[in-house]
Parts: C-alpha cells; sequence; structure tokens
C-alpha cells in the first residue's frame, strides 16, 4: 500500500469512528482482497514451476546421459550401416525413433493428466474458460525439437567417424 493510501485510509478511519462510535469499521483496500484471495494460487504456481523446470533438467541430463550409452552399444551396427551406403540422415533416424516413440507416449500421458489437473481447478473459478489444444501441441512440439537437437548433436559426431576404425578389430 503506498503512503497515498496508508493516509487515505487513516483518515476515512478517523471519520468512521467520528461518526460511528460504536461500530467497529475494518476496511481494507480491493487490491490488498485479490492480492489475498489469490496468494495460494500464485504459490502453487511458483512450486509448480520450479518442479517443472526441475523434471525437465533432470529428464534431459538423462537423455545426454543416455544417448552415448545407446551409441556405444550400437556403434558397430553404425558402422555397418555407413559401410553398406547409408548417409548421416538415416544414421540419426535410426538413433532417434526409439527417443521420439519414447517421448509420444510420455506426452500422451502427461497431456492427459494436465488437462484433468488443469480442468478440476479452472472449475473453482466462477468465469469459465477451456485450454486451447495448441498450448498442449506447443509444448510437446518443445520438448520433442530439443530432444531430437540433443540426440542430433551427439549422433552427428558417431555419424560422422569413418567406420574402418570401428570395425577393424573384427
Amino acid at each position: 500500500m503506498s503512503d497515498v493510501g496508508r493516509t487515505a485510509k487513516q483518515d476515512f478511519d478517523q471519520v468512521f469512528k467520528k461518526y460511528f462510535p460504536l461500530e467497529d469499521g475494518e476496511f481494507k483496500f480491493f487490491d490488498e482482497t485479490i492480492s489475498n484471495f489469490y496468494q495460494s494460487d500464485f504459490r502453487v504456481m511458483k512450486v509448480l514451476g520450479m518442479a517443472t523446470l526441475m523434471a525437465l533438467g533432470i529428464s534431459f541430463l538423462g537423455l545426454f546421459a543416455l544417448i552415448p550409452f545407446t551409441i556405444a552399444q550400437r556403434t558397430k551396427e553404425i558402422s555397418i550401416r555407413k559401410v553398406l551406403g547409408a548417409g548421416t540422415m538415416e544414421i540419426l533416424m535410426s538413433l532417434s525413433k526409439e527417443y521420439v516413440w519414447l517421448m509420444a507416449v510420455a506426452f500422451g500421458l502427461a497431456a492427459i493428466l494436465t488437462w484433468y489437473l488443469l480442468n478440476s481447478w479452472l472449475q473453482e473459478f466462477h468465469f469459465k474458460i477451456n485450454m486451447p489444444y495448441e498450448l498442449y501441441v506447443a509444448a510437446g512440439l518443445a520438448v520433442l525439437l530439443a530432444s531430437l537437437a540433443i540426440v542430433g548433436m551427439q549422433g552427428y559426431k558417431v555419424a560422422q567417424r569413418n567406420p574402418a576404425e570401428v570395425l577393424k578389430s573384427e
């Protein structure tokens, strides 16, 4: 509350007590009432935002760790594909295919759960709104593109290696 607001409230309290000495008058500003009303929602929003960022960070760190492991297991396969004429794009598609499938399943489950929880929360409000499905699509595409970028960066290094170096021990 600003200094002007405090002064106005004090003046109003004095006038009220002058004309209604037996009444107990407690007055609040409307913006303070609204702020207090939504304070718990703001706290929940902050906690969920931090939890979301942590979950995304942990997921991407896991992806950074899992891709080199997968590539190490499939190094000979990738080299044989290169010898047989596969290009960089085919190798990257082969590496990313299983991750795209896992992300599609995870996104489907997360979208359903998110829609249900968000819809339940929005029912508490007097004015009803519907969440646009484009928001879910945009979120899914953003995570998919970020994941494909991670797979692509690490897979590109392997796809550019000379297959003779990998297969010479065979």
